[in-house]
């Protein structure tokens, strides 16, 4: 005698791709290139506010940290093993890329940067809390308005990259300057979370006092 056909809870699939096709129309899907960087070196840096905003607008790419949970097999369960988390990575790296100006003052600000971390008369390497800052990466909706984003703690160029040169014909794309840039961790930022039924005005007064809490106070 055959069995009966395995039936389902609900016979239909949740969503047409019509219906999908419309949430995404009426609520709109998230762009790559609509976000926003910035960028803080540390406070002994002779970087000035301008200077500051102008390299942080002309980062062309960058890549929004994630976060890894780390799990190992639980030894105790019989039969099938299953993961457990047993610990979490936030320390990592992210590539900026610049679009470099004419007097390539990025990378003099990069390397200026990284000058605070060794002495290039004696080669002796300075201070943690002296050069390292922090930056924060933002998604923007369609209305370049903030809807989430990162904060990176710790910051540091690790790596200036080379820049390649060459006598051919230029292609009018221009210079670029990849930045590795290290990070011991990431916090999350958004607006419900941080402000809850706060104003935005005290989210942003938030913000900075929390930026200059992470920046080491100026030397006399």
């Amino acid at each position: 005698m055959a069995s009966a056909p395995e039936t389902f809870d609900e016979l239909n699939a949740f969503a047409t791709m019509q219906q999908g096709l419309a949430e995404l129309r009426a609520g709109g899907a998230a762009l790559a290139s609509h976000y926003e960087v910035m960028i803080f070196p540390p406070a002994r840096h002779p970087a000035t506010q301008g200077e500051m905003r102008s390299i942080s607008m002309r980062c062309e790419s960058v890549a929004m940290p994630g976060m890894n949970l780390a799990s190992s097999p639980d030894a105790n369960m019989y039969a099938v093993q299953q993961e457990v988390v047993d610990g979490v990575t936030f320390s990592g790296s992210t590539n900026m890329v610049f679009t470099a100006s004419q007097n390539f003052s990025e990378r003099k600000f990069f390397e200026q940067w990284q000058g605070l971390a060794w002495n290039r008369r004696s080669w002796n390497i300075g201070y943690y809390d002296d050069y390292v800052g922090s930056a924060e990466i933002y998604l923007l909706d369609r209305s370049h308005k903030k809807v989430f984003g990162v904060k990176l703690f710790d910051v540091f160029p690790k790596e200036i990259n080379g820049t390649d040169l060459s006598y051919a014909p230029a292609s009018g794309a221009g210079l670029k300057l990849t930045v590795q840039m290290q990070y011991k961790y990431w916090d999350a930022l958004s607006i419900e979370r941080q402000i809850g039924t706060s104003s935005r005005g005290e989210f942003a007064a938030v913000q900075e006092a929390a930026r200059r809490r992470s920046l080491p106070a100026v030397e006399n």
